[in-house]
C-alpha cells in the first residue's frame, strides 16, 4: 500500500534502473575526489585551463540489431494484443569509435564491423577521412586502437601542444606503442577511473542521442519503403544523418561541463550516481558508532567478532548468532588481488614500465605455448612413427609366422647325426649347429634370432629323386643333374607343367620310387602332409621309398 504524503515533499516514485555491481562499488566520493584532483593537477601542469580545443575525449558505442528501439506508438485496432512492426536493421555488431574536444569539434569516426568489411561500394558515399575495419566480433582491439591513434587522433589534433586525451580503462587502450607516440607527440593520456564512464566520460552523455536519433531514421525508412531494410553496407550512410542530425558543438560542450572536465567543477556530478556511505552514523547513538568501528569487536587473539554483527542489526535473532557466525575478516588464505580503483595517467614512466614488463611477460608466454605446441607435436609425430614401426614390425612377424605354420619340421631319428637337422620350407635349409647342445630350438621368426643362437644356415635344395626299375636297381634316369633343362615335367596333383629351373623359383619336383608309376613326379607342396612326412624320410635313409597315392591305392588292390 503506498502511503499518503500531504503537503509538498521531494519524494517521488520512480523506476529504478539497474546499475551493474562492479559500477555501484567504485562510485564513491573518494574516487571522485581523487580523480578531480589528478585531473586539476594534469590540466594547471599542462596549461590548458583556458583551451578547450586540446582537450579531447574519445569513446566506442555498438550498435546492432537491439539498437532499433520501438519507441513510438502506432495506431491499431482496438483489441489487437500483440501489434508489431518489421524489423529495419539486418547485421552484426558494429562498433563506432568517436572523439571530440571541449571545443565542440568533432573527429573522423572509426568503424568496426564483425568479422568482414561490407561488400559493395560502402564507403563511396561516406567521408574521404572515416577509416573501417573489422574485428572478429565487432568490437575494439589493441591493434585497431594503435591504428585509430596513428591515422586519426595525431593528424587531426594540428599544430597545438601540449594535448590531453581522456579515455576509460579499457585493455585496448593500454599499449606500448600508443604511449611511445603519445610522447614522441606530446601528448598525455589520463584515464578515469573504471566503471565510472556513465557519468565522468562526456561522450558518453551523447551516444544516447545519436542512438535515438539512429533508431528515429530507420523507423522512417520503414514508413517511406515497407520493405526496405537496412543492411551493413547501408549503416555508414544512416549513421553519418543520425549524428548530423543529433550531435552539435553545444551538444559536445555540455557533455564536457555535465562531467565536470572542462570547466573543472567536481560538483557538476549528479550526485545520484555518488554510492551512499552506509557507514554514516549518529555520534550521539554510541551503539551505531560501536557498529561503524567492527575492528573493536575483534578478539585480538583468535580473531573472531566478539558481537555477531547481524545481531547488532537486527537482521538475525538472537537464538540464531551462534548458528550464523561470520568468518574471519581479519585472516584469509586467499591471495589479494591488486584493483585499480582511481584514475591514472598512461603517459607516465611508471605505466610505460609497467606496460614493458607485461608486454616481455606476454612474450614469454606466448613463446612458453608455443614451444610446448612444437614438443607436443614432436611427441605426437614421434608416437605416430613408433606405431607405424610397430605395425611393420608386426606384419612382418605374422608374415613369417604364417610362412613358419606353412612349413613342415622333421623329427630327426636317433640313428641320424642328432648335429645334422633338415627343414623342408618354402627354402630348404641345413641348420648345422656349432655346440654340442643336445636339446636344440630352432628359431625361425627372424635371423637376428637364428644367430644369437650361433646357427649356421646352409642353404640347398631337395636331393635328387631316382627312378628305380624292376630289379630294384637305380635307373639311368634320374632328376635333375642328367636332366636337360629344356625338358618338361608334369605334376600328379595340379597337372602344372614344369621344368627344372622351376626349382630356382622354389618350386621343388618329388618323383615316386615305383616304376610302373603312370605319374612320376609331384609338386612337393601339392602333397598331403603325411606324403611330404614320407619324402622326407625317404630322403633322410635310402631304404626308404615313398610311393604316391596313386601307387599305393594300386599296390592295395592287387593285394
Amino acid at each position: 500500500m503506498v502511503p499518503k504524503v500531504y503537503g509538498k515533499t521531494s519524494l517521488s516514485f520512480r523506476t529504478a534502473t539497474s546499475l551493474a555491481r562492479s559500477r555501484v562499488a567504485v562510485s564513491s566520493q573518494n574516487v571522485i575526489d581523487d580523480y578531480f584532483t589528478l585531473l586539476n593537477t594534469t590540466i594547471d601542469k599542462l596549461g590548458l585551463t583556458d583551451k578547450p580545443a586540446q582537450i579531447w575525449n574519445a569513446d566506442e558505442a555498438g550498435f546492432g540489431k537491439e539498437t532499433e528501439q520501438i519507441k513510438q506508438k502506432i495506431i491499431a485496432t482496438t483489441g489487437t494484443k500483440n501489434p508489431y512492426r518489421q524489423q529495419m536493421t539486418d547485421y552484426d555488431h558494429i562498433t563506432v569509435l568517436a572523439c571530440a574536444s571541449a571545443a565542440g569539434t568533432f573527429m573522423p569516426n572509426m568503424l568496426i564491423y564483425t568479422k568482414s568489411l561490407p561488400s559493395g561500394r560502402y564507403a563511396s558515399e561516406m567521408p574521404s577521412n572515416w577509416i573501417f575495419s573489422s574485428s572478429e566480433n565487432g568490437y575494439i582491439t589493441r591493434s585497431l586502437f594503435e591504428d585509430w591513434f596513428s591515422r586519426i587522433y595525431v593528424p587531426n589534433i594540428g599544430m597545438r601542444r601540449p594535448n590531453l586525451l581522456v579515455l576509460d580503462n579499457h585493455s585496448s587502450h593500454l599499449s606500448l606503442k600508443v604511449i611511445d607516440m603519445a610522447i614522441e607527440n606530446d601528448i598525455e593520456i589520463l584515464g578515469i577511473p573504471p566503471h565510472t564512464s556513465h557519468f565522468l566520460q562526456p561522450l558518453d552523455q551523447i551516444f544516447h542521442p545519436l542512438r535515438s536519433t539512429y533508431s528515429d531514421l530507420a523507423l522512417n525508412i520503414g514508413l517511406v519503403k515497407a520493405d526496405m531494410v537496412i543492411k551493413k553496407n547501408k549503416f555508414a550512410i544512416v549513421l553519418e544523418q543520425a549524428q548530423d542530425k543529433a550531435w552539435s558543438p553545444h551538444l559536445v560542450k555540455l557533455g564536457f561541463r555535465k562531467t565536470g572536465l572542462h570547466p573543472i567543477n567536481s560538483k557538476a556530478i549528479d550526485k545520484s550516481f555518488i554510492r551512499p556511505n552506509h557507514n554514516n552514523t549518529n555520534e550521539n547513538d554510541e551503539e551505531n558508532t560501536s557498529m561503524t568501528n567492527p575492528a573493536d569487536d575483534v578478539c585480538k587473539e583468535c580473531g573472531r567478532l566478539v558481537t555477531n554483527p547481524l545481531v547488532k542489526a537486527g537482521l538475525v535473532d538472537k537464538n540464531l548468532q551462534d548458528i550464523l557466525v561470520p568468518t574471519d575478516i581479519t585472516k584469509t588464505d586467499k591471495p589479494k588481488n591488486k584493483r585499480l580503483t582511481g584514475a591514472r595517467i598512461y603517459t607516465g614512466e611508471e605505466m610505460r614500465n609497467e606496460l614493458k614488463r607485461k608486454a616481455e611477460e606476454q612474450i614469454e608466454k606466448e613463446d612458453g605455448i608455443k614451444r610446448r605446441k612444437e614438443e607436443r607435436e614432436a611427441k605426437r609425430l614421434k608416437k605416430v612413427e613408433n606405431d607405424k614401426t610397430k605395425r611393420l614390425k608386426s606384419a612382418n612377424r605374422k608374415k613369417k609366422l604364417s610362412k613358419t605354420n606353412q612349413s613342415k619340421v622333421i623329427d630327426v631319428p636317433e640313428t641320424v647325426n642328432p648335429n645334422t637337422t633338415t627343414i623342408m620350407a618354402d627354402v630348404h635349409a641345413v641348420l648345422i649347429l656349432e655346440s654340442d647342445q643336445n636339446d636344440v630350438e630352432v628359431m625361425a621368426e627372424n635371423q637376428t634370432e637364428i644367430e644369437s643362437e650361433e646357427l649356421n644356415i646352409e642353404l640347398c635344395r631337395p636331393r635328387p629323386r631316382s627312378r628305380r626299375n624292376n630289379r630294384g636297381q637305380k635307373s639311368t634316369h634320374v632328376f635333375p643333374e642328367e636332366d636337360d633343362d629344356d625338358e618338361v615335367f608334369t605334376c600328379g596333383v595340379c597337372a602344372t607343367r614344369g621344368k627344372k629351373l622351376d626349382e630356382k623359383n622354389g618350386i621343388f619336383w618329388v618323383g615316386c620310387d615305383r616304376d610302373t608309376c603312370p605319374l612320376i613326379w609331384y609338386h612337393y607342396n601339392c602333397l598331403q602332409r603325411q606324403d611330404q612326412i614320407t619324402v622326407d624320410l625317404s630322403l633322410l635313409f635310402p631304404g626308404e621309398q615313398w610311393m604316391c597315392p596313386v601307387c599305393i591305392d594300386t599296390n592295395h588292390f592287387e593285394e
